[in-house]
């Protein structure tokens, strides 16, 4: 399984991509690779890959990923309200500790919170979800530490409002860095 393939550079999408075409003439192997179709053409178009077009200067994204690939499987778009099921999940499945501890086991808090400001309608992978939740939980807990040392005002880390402050920052910090620095 080569994973991440279509998270390189460009340049080290088409090294990766020679480098396979060497161990795909072997009948013994396997390959699963999943990638973003769109992302591998536009980096073949960009670069040229000698060793895998043969014919001339010219060639086609497409082209390349069909010679590579013989097989192929397509996956439907995930669906951005399908975002908010999965934080949903993973939540229940993965943080309960900390829902119990730092929402005093109030599940549908978290749940408001998450379903209105976390899971934007810019949240449209996954990966996403959990880059978002993690610095939730990690900016939570920070907050908490500091209202227990007197430092943020009571209740901050502790009460909806606040929570609710905690999760705008934490959104502005994972999707909107460039903003948040500036902030």
């Amino acid at each position: 399984v080569v994973d991440d393939l279509d998270r390189l550079s460009a340049e080290k999408i088409v090294e990766a991509l020679d480098a396979l075409k060497i161990f795909m003439e072997y009948k013994e192997f396997v390959f699963i690779v999943p990638f973003d179709d769109e992302i591998l053409k536009n980096a073949l178009d960009k670069n040229k890959l000698n060793q895998i077009n043969d014919y001339d200067n010219r060639y086609d994204g497409d082209m390349v990923l069909d010679k590579l690939f013989q097989y192929k499987i397509y996956l439907p778009q995930l669906i951005k309200s399908d975002m908010r099921n999965y934080a949903f999940h993973i939540c229940r499945e993965d943080c309960t500790d900390f829902i119990n501890e730092f929402f005093d086991g109030s599940q549908e808090l978290f749940e408001e919170i998450a379903g209105k400001i976390l899971i934007h309608n810019n949240v449209s992978t996954p990966r996403q979800v959990k880059k978002i939740i993690n610095t939730f939980i990690e900016n939570v807990m920070v907050a908490r530490d500091r209202e227990l040392a007197k430092r943020v005002s009571k209740g901050f880390a502790s009460e909806k409002k606040g929570l609710e402050t905690i999760a705008k920052i934490s959104v502005l910090q994972a999707d909107y860095n460039g903003f948040y620095d500036i902030l």
